[in-house]
């Protein structure tokens, strides 16, 4: 059976994948290997940012037709170091080459990281939350429990957006449902201002639950 699901099906790729593999007489059990402790320590410090204080952003992914432009990255990273003072560290893959030079040029100081992905898995868990387009690495942040945003500009966010606790999708892309721990957010285009409003709601969120754990 194709990993992906046909047109004709309704629902999320997860259930088609766990579809296919039990009727194969398989079950599926996920699991993640992570380095021990102190290397997930090594990895925030050697970027120079602490433990859960930081945003991973992943601007590329398998496909350049689902790619948001590098220059909008660069300014919500802006946004989120100047006016929220959080550091964002910069991931890139092999289908990234040639985009270092590229992003030291246009943000000097870039924090960018470019690791096998047992680290990336590491440095997710480590962060406090990421921003990136539909990719492999949307879906590992989602799993590491962290606040994921991910951009669909082409695909249907529907079937191949990540699941975890705190998932936001922002698309022009409606698709017919959504896992329910989800949070859709429907823009006519995928600007940086919206992203913006999206990622200061969502922290500002985030602070009110741990300001209220703490009481």
């Amino acid at each position: 059976a194709s990993p992906r699901p046909p047109r004709s099906f309704r629902g999320h790729v997860v259930q088609w994948l766990e579809g296919t593999i039990r009727k194969a007489g398989f079950h599926l059990q996920p699991h993640l290997d992570l380095p021990p402790l102190n290397a997930r320590r090594f990895e925030v410090e050697r970027l120079g940012v602490q433990s859960g204080q930081f945003a991973v952003f992943h601007p590329g992914s398998g496909s350049r037709a689902k790619n948001w432009e590098l220059s909008n990255f660069l300014r919500v990273a802006r946004f989120l170091e100047g006016e929220q003072k959080i550091p964002v560290v910069w991931t890139l893959g092999p289908a990234e080459e040639g985009w270092e030079k590229f992003l030291r040029q246009a943000m000097p100081g870039a924090r960018i990281a470019r690791l096998p992905i047992s680290s990336v898995a590491s440095l997710l868990l480590n962060a406090r939350l990421f921003l990136g387009n539909d990719s492999g690495i949307a879906h590992l942040a989602a799993q590491q429990g962290i606040l994921t945003v991910v951009l669909f500009l082409h695909s249907d966010p529907a079937v191949w957006c990540p699941v975890g606790r705190q998932v936001i999708v922002i698309s022009t892309l409606r698709g017919e449902d959504f896992p329910g721990s989800v949070q859709y957010h429907p823009v006519q285009t995928v600007e940086p201002d919206d992203v913006c409003v999206v990622l200061r709601e969502a922290v500002a969120g985030k602070e009110g639950q741990e300001s209220g754990k703490s009481i």
